[in-house]
């Protein structure tokens, strides 16, 4: 046979092998597109969850502090609220997190306990009327407490937005990736789709007929109609 067919059926091959392993490649990207869907979700879910531990106590200092101005019964009932949607934030992390995002949990529940008992020697204080008590707990300890509570907080929230974050922008590298491989392979479709129907033009009208049974079923395998190739 003659070079120009070898060649011929070394190019098919090779464009076949070329998109098949295009479409394996679409293929394991639609996985990974799961994969990173589910962790920007997580991701954003976690840093919501922190986002509600650092507001609760963020609110809880800020309670504690108007009660130094004001010894409202009320506001110790604010606190027990705050306390508890902490608590809520922070079994989310856990159901949701990782290992790490756990032993984060940790830090910030023996945080909270100090925290807090700062917090309840700040209103016995006031409600004793020993000003400079409170003033004294408020700074050297209830300052100290919050500070190191909301550093773990913030650090665990950031943490998890960059997370969320990288999963979106894998999502959307991924999704260019299909977009060209989806467009070369419709193209390709396309290109061998004509390409066939000429090759059987070509050998039904040089009246060879063994090839042109061959290529009748690979036309038919590109997409060409029966009606088309009448």
């Amino acid at each position: 046979m003659a070079p120009s067919y070898w060649a011929g059926r070394i190019a098919w091959a090779g464009l076949v092998v070329t998109v098949l392993a295009i479409a394996a490649g679409t293929l394991v990207a639609g996985f990974n597109v799961q994969r990173h869907t589910k962790a920007a979700a997580t991701a954003s879910a976690l840093d919501g969850a922190y986002d509600d531990a650092a507001d609760a106590i963020a609110a809880q200092i800020a309670i504690e502090r108007k009660y130094q101005l004001q010894a409202d019964p009320a506001l110790r009932a604010d606190l027990a609220t705050e306390a508890r949607n902490l608590e809520e934030a922070l079994t989310a992390v856990e159901e949701i997190g990782t290992d790490a995002d756990r032993n984060t949990v940790t830090d910030l529940r023996n945080a909270h306990i100090m925290l807090n008992r700062g917090i309840e020697r700040m209103l016995e204080a006031v409600d004793a009327g020993d000003t400079a008590l409170a003033l004294q707990i408020e700074v050297y300890a209830l300052g100290p407490a919050y500070d190191k509570i909301h550093r773990l907080a913030a650090a665990a929230g950031e943490a998890s937005e960059e997370a969320a974050e990288e999963a979106v922008d894998q999502l959307q590298r991924i999704e260019a990736i299909m977009f060209v491989a989806i467009g070369f392979l419709f193209a390709v479709g396309l290109a061998l789709r004509d390409r066939s129907l000429v090759t059987v033009a070509q050998l039904a009208a040089l009246g060879r007929t063994e090839e042109l049974k061959a290529h009748l079923r690979g036309a038919l395998n590109v997409g060409l109609a029966k009606e088309e190739l009448v």
